[in-house]
């Protein structure tokens, strides 16, 4: 089994939940606080906007 890399990063962000989350899983915004990040493809766009299944490069 080949072992897996994992990153974890513990912060706490004196804002709204909704304002947080929706920085955080911004496409264009990650990138300025995940180097590691190129892209995310999403199955669809009905995926991208719900959240459902995006495969992150």
């Amino acid at each position: 089994m080949q072992e897996m890399v994992v990153f974890t990063i513990f912060k706490v962000i004196e804002a709204p939940i909704e304002e947080v989350f929706a920085y955080l899983t911004d496409d264009e915004k990650i990138k300025e606080w995940n180097s590691l990040f190129v892209e995310n493809i999403y199955d669809s766009e009905e995926d991208k906007n719900a959240w459902y299944t995006w495969r992150e490069i």
